[in-house]
């Protein structure tokens, strides 16, 4: 596909949507990405449509021109295997080109010196947060009957009833585990994960650790063995590794280990989102997230956990996010909110906050250690501990 198409390139995504209208909940684009007019128009009045009606058709368009470029965009002849791809490769291409139109006037006014290099370069940095489609904002019943019904979804954690009881986890929470360095933050996520990858999309951000490594205590965890017993099995723990192999496999889990910016984190949701379940993102962790601005590290996390919370409401996920505990937090008897690393609007923006710590110090070289698993934030549910023992050979949490 290249710039001399532009034009085609666009009616053919216009024809997809009018032909294959239940596509239009994956679009991804926003109607000024279109070089066209008429297109930014048609493309403007059929997603509205089918956003108050289900479906598309003229029976609202006024000018002629209009009506009849659409009866050409349903009769076009389309012969494509994969209409999904199709469409996911022509959005790309059409981003592409709006990116470089874009970037091409911004070189122009900084050239002309009519803005200043920072502006430029916030600029570009906003370039890469593209793909939400613009709604019409005004509500109607059916809007307001979904969400009721939404806000009071639960997530339940059918391997960790205590805490599911107590958490009362929510679609579209916030929910973050603070703990210091080496007490199993990975370890906990992989087992909510776990618990929760055969009812919900999972989506695992890892910048911490190899791929390899998150597999390892994935299949390990789901199998219930030593993380060692994958390298050399005996042909019971070889049946277990085949098994955990093919549930893991089954429960369509994204694992992402190659980006740490905020935005292009925001880019795999919007492009990976499965519209037919509730999506669970995982953040491991939190502190190696950049927001794309150079700032310092306090204004830097609390740009990336701002946006974290809009990730939550504009992509209908929740998500679930480690972090760092501070200094203090390693000399202290016990670990507090104050503690979290970094910004004081962890706190404020989530919604429920878990404190992971050892029950004594002394079990930090324990291979069997009790953990004390603290709600110490909780907007809609209980605070308090629920104790829990660490397998670190398995990496499996477990209520005591």
């Amino acid at each position: 596909m290249n710039r001399e198409n532009r034009e085609q390139i666009e009616r053919e995504y216009l024809s997809i949507l009018v032909q294959k209208p239940e596509l239009i909940e994956l679009v991804q684009i926003k109607p000024i990405e279109l070089n066209s007019q008429i297109h930014r128009e048609m493309f403007s009045y059929i997603t509205n449509y089918y956003k108050d009606h289900g479906t598309v058709s003229t029976s609202d368009m006024i000018n002629v021109k209009m009506i009849d470029y659409f009866v050409e965009l349903v009769e076009a002849f389309l012969v494509m295997p994969d209409f999904t791809k199709q469409m996911e490769e022509l959005e790309k291409a059409i981003e592409e080109f709006y990116k470089e139109d874009k970037i091409l006037e911004l070189n122009k006014k900084l050239e002309g010196k009519k803005i200043n290099y920072q502006a430029y370069i916030k600029q570009i940095v906003e370039l890469d947060n593209t793909t939400t489609l613009i709604k019409n904002e005004v509500i109607n019943r059916k809007e307001l009957e979904a969400n009721l019904k939404t806000s009071k979804v639960g997530i339940e954690l059918t391997k960790f009833h205590k805490l599911s009881k107590e958490l009362r986890l929510l679609q579209n929470d916030l929910l973050v585990i603070g703990a210091t360095t080496g007490v199993g933050k990975s370890g906990f996520l992989l087992n909510l994960m776990n618990d929760l990858m055969t009812r919900y999309q999972c989506i695992y951000f890892n910048l911490e650790m190899s791929k390899s490594n998150i597999y390892r205590r994935l299949i390990a965890i789901n199998g219930n063995f030593a993380v060692y017993g994958i390298d050399n099995p005996t042909e019971y723990q070889q049946r277990l590794i085949n098994e955990s192999i093919e549930n893991v496999e089954k429960a369509k889990i994204s694992i992402i280990n190659s980006v740490n910016n905020v935005i292009e984190i925001k880019k795999y949701i919007s492009r990976l989102k499965d519209r037919n379940r509730h999506t669970v993102i995982f953040i491991d962790h939190i502190g190696l997230v950049r927001s794309g601005n150079k700032r310092n590290i306090y204004e830097e996390t609390t740009e990336v956990i701002k946006e974290l919370r809009k990730v939550c409401l504009e992509y209908n996920c929740t998500v679930i996010a480690a972090s760092q505990l501070n200094r203090g937090a390693y000399q202290a008897e016990e670990i507090t909110l104050n503690m979290l690393k970094d910004s004081g609007e962890l706190e404020n923006s989530s919604r429920k906050i878990i404190l992971l710590s050892y029950e004594n110090k002394a079990d930090r070289e324990n291979l069997e250690p009790i953990m004390k698993v603290d709600i110490a934030k909780n907007d809609n549910g209980s605070t308090g501990i629920t104790k829990m023992k660490y397998w670190k050979i398995k990496q499996i949490f477990e209520e005591v």
